[in-house]
């Protein structure tokens, strides 16, 4: 009964994009390395940081829908596909300064020397009876850039401490995320050990390791 959530507005969306974006696909074409369009990268770069259990770089890592040329200018961008619930007058520049897309063209330019300038940004909003939608480019200055590698340099050192205090002091050493995390993505399953005071057992928790590079998970024995 949800039109949103159905496969009727699916492939109504679809239609829309391919007749939405068909003048934006003919002024930007898929860029191709050694004559293959660069579709669905997956990207991986090192950090100076290490993993203090392996002493191992920390891996920042990325997938981009595409590489696109724009054919006015000749410059490269990242071209993203999103679906949203809604677009608003504040949409164009949502991703502005996102860290995700920052990321993505700080990666694409460092790690695999193309000099790619920002984000071309697709996307198709389900409304409750229809379908909408808007483009918006994205150009990023060094600046940005530099600022986003500084930043994520502070995030993972951090991280890299709470988790030793983790290790060394326990669950209540571990700094809590009060905000949208709690119930993004269906939610945190331990949300209520915080709220309520009641600290999770080991036998509460699955040991899993994520490997970002070959994109599965392994659980972990005990």
């Amino acid at each position: 009964n949800d039109w949103k959530k159905s496969w009727l507005s699916v492939c109504e969306a679809v239609v829309y994009y391919a007749d939405r974006y068909e003048k934006s696909a003919e002024n930007f074409w898929p860029f191709r390395l050694e004559g293959i369009p660069t579709v669905e990268i997956s990207m991986a770069m090192p950090l100076d940081i290490v993993n203090p259990d392996t002493g191992e770089p920390i891996i920042y890592v990325g997938r981009a829908d595409q590489i696109v040329t724009d054919n006015s200018s000749g410059l490269l961008y990242l071209e993203d596909d999103k679906t949203v619930s809604e677009l608003g007058q504040s949409f164009p520049r949502k991703h502005i300064n996102d860290g995700q897309f920052l990321g993505y063209t700080y990666m694409t330019r460092k790690e695999y020397d193309i000099d790619v300038r920002g984000v071309l940004i697709r996307a198709a909003c389900f409304y409750a009876n229809r379908i909408d939608g808007d483009q918006v480019l994205h150009t990023y200055s060094d600046r940005q850039l530099s600022d986003w590698y500084n930043s994520l340099q502070r995030t993972v050192k951090r991280m890299v401490l709470d988790y030793k205090a983790l290790k060394d002091k326990g669950i209540d050493s571990f700094a809590q995320a009060h905000n949208e995390a709690c119930t993004q993505y269906g939610g945190c399953i331990f949300v209520d050990s915080c709220v309520y005071g009641i600290r999770p057992s080991a036998p509460d928790f699955m040991r899993k390791r994520w490997d970002p590079v070959k994109r599965i998970e392994i659980i972990l024995d005990d």
